[in-house]
C-alpha cells in the first residue's frame, strides 16, 4: 500500500471571536469625551480580527458620526488595517443590506457606540443590525471578529436593542466604579495601571455605561472586567465560540481532517465530521477540488456517536482542495476549506548494502 504524505495549507476558521463593552473606548480614544482607552481598542480590535482565517482583511465599520469616531479611534489607537470599509446602516439601508458578510471580505465587525457612533436620535442602526443577525452570526461561525462598544441608553435594559444582533445578556445593573480586571481580561493584554496591571489605565480612566448578565457556568461568554457593584457585575465580556440555538457556544471542531504530521495511506484519507452540543447538523456538503462528492443528510448525525466519516479513496499525487459546507437545522452555515499537497514516501531498498 502507497503512503502519502499530507501538508496542509492555511484552512479556514470555524468559530469567531466577540467583545462587548460597556466602554465607549471608540468615543474617548477620538478624543470625541476625553482622551483615553485607545489601548483599549487596540486589545479588543486586534483579538477579535485575530480568529479570522485572514486577520488582515478589512474591517466592516458601523458609524454614523460626521467625523468618523470609530475611524479616527482605529488609527489612533493603531489597530486600523485597511483600507476598512465604512457604512452608516440608517443613511444607506440599501448600501448596507448589500454588504456580502464573509471572511473573504472582512476579518471583523466593529460597531461604534451608540449615540456617538450609531442610533444618533433613534435605533434605526441597531434595527439593520438585528435584522441581518443571521448573516451576522454565519460571518462569526466562518470566523469573523465582532467587537460592539457602549450600547449606552441603547443597552441598560433586556430589552434594549443595541446587543441584540449577538446573543449576550444584558445586565440593567447600575454600574459602580472602580472597575477591575479578571485574570482573563489581563491575559487578553488589557491594562489597569491604576491597580499595577500593565502601564495603560485601560478601565478607570472613564466610565461604563452598561453591564451584562453573568454568565452561566461553562458558557463560551467570559468576563473580561468586572464594577464594584455588589455582587460584581460583568462590564466586558469576551468569547471564542459559534453562535448556535439562540446562544454562543464554545468553539468546538466540526471538521477534522488529517494532521499536516501525518502520513497516511491513499485508502485511509478520512474526514470526521462531528456534531458537538448546541448544533444540529441538517446537511454536510462533502466537495473535491470543486466537486461535489458526497452530501450527508440528518440522519446520519442523529446517531448516538453523531459523527460522519468521510473516506476519499485513490487521492491523486499533487495539490488538491477539501471543502466542507455544513448547514445547521437554524439555517446557519459552517464552511471550511482546507488544500493539501500529497507525495509517495520513499519506499526502503530491499537491496543489500554494498560491502
Amino acid at each position: 500500500m502507497v503512503a502519502v504524505a499530507l501538508f496542509a495549507l492555511p484552512a479556514d476558521a470555524f468559530g469567531g471571536r466577540l467583545v462587548a463593552t460597556g466602554h465607549d473606548a471608540d468615543s474617548h480614544c477620538a478624543g470625541y469625551d476625553n482622551t483615553g482607552q485607545c489601548h483599549f481598542v487596540q486589545v479588543a480590535v486586534n483579538y477579535v480580527r485575530g480568529g479570522a482565517p485572514n486577520p488582515a482583511r478589512p474591517l466592516l465599520v458601523i458609524d454614523c458620526s460626521t467625523t468618523g469616531i470609530v475611524s479616527t479611534a482605529l488609527a489612533n489607537s493603531g489597530a486600523a488595517g485597511g483600507p476598512n470599509q465604512v457604512v452608516c446602516p440608517s443613511a444607506n439601508l440599501p448600501a448596507f443590506n448589500a454588504i456580502r458578510l464573509n471572511t473573504a471580505g472582512f476579518s471583523a465587525i466593529v460597531v461604534g457606540s451608540n449615540s456617538d457612533a450609531i442610533n444618533r436620535g433613534g435605533t434605526a442602526d441597531s434595527a439593520a443590525l438585528i435584522a441581518r443577525s443571521a448573516d451576522i452570526a454565519t460571518f462569526f461561525n466562518q470566523g469573523g471578529g465582532i467587537l460592539a462598544f457602549a450600547g449606552d441608553t441603547n443597552g441598560d435594559d433586556p430589552a434594549d436593542p443595541y446587543y441584540q444582533f449577538v446573543p449576550i445578556g444584558i445586565g440593567g445593573k447600575a454600574v459602580v466604579s472602580p472597575f477591575r480586571l479578571t485574570p482573563q481580561g489581563q491575559a487578553l493584554g488589557f491594562h489597569d495601571s491604576v491597580n499595577g496591571i500593565g502601564t495603560n489605565d485601560d478601565i478607570n480612566c472613564c466610565p461604563t455605561h452598561n453591564s451584562f448578565q453573568e454568565p452561566a457556568a461553562g458558557s463560551a461568554l467570559q468576563v473580561a472586567e468586572r464594577d464594584s457593584s455588589v455582587p460584581p457585575a460583568p462590564e466586558t465580556l469576551f468569547a471564542d465560540g459559534t453562535i448556535s440555538g439562540g446562544k454562543i457556544i464554545k468553539g468546538q471542531g466540526v471538521i477534522g481532517l488529517p494532521s499536516n504530521r501525518k502520513c497516511v495511506s491513499r485508502r485511509k484519507f478520512r474526514i470526521r465530521i462531528r456534531q458537538p452540543g448546541g448544533i444540529q447538523i441538517q446537511t454536510a456538503l462533502v466537495f473535491l477540488n470543486g466537486k461535489k462528492i458526497r452530501v450527508l443528510t440528518r440522519k446520519v448525525f442523529q446517531r448516538k456517536r453523531k459523527v460522519a466519516n468521510v473516506n476519499l479513496r485513490g487521492l491523486p499525487r499533487g495539490t488538491f482542495k477539501v471543502r466542507i459546507v455544513v448547514l445547521t437545522s437554524e439555517g446557519t452555515t459552517l464552511r471550511g476549506t482546507r488544500k493539501y499537497r500529497t507525495c509517495t514516501k520513499k519506499r526502503k531498498s530491499k537491496r543489500p548494502p554494498r560491502l
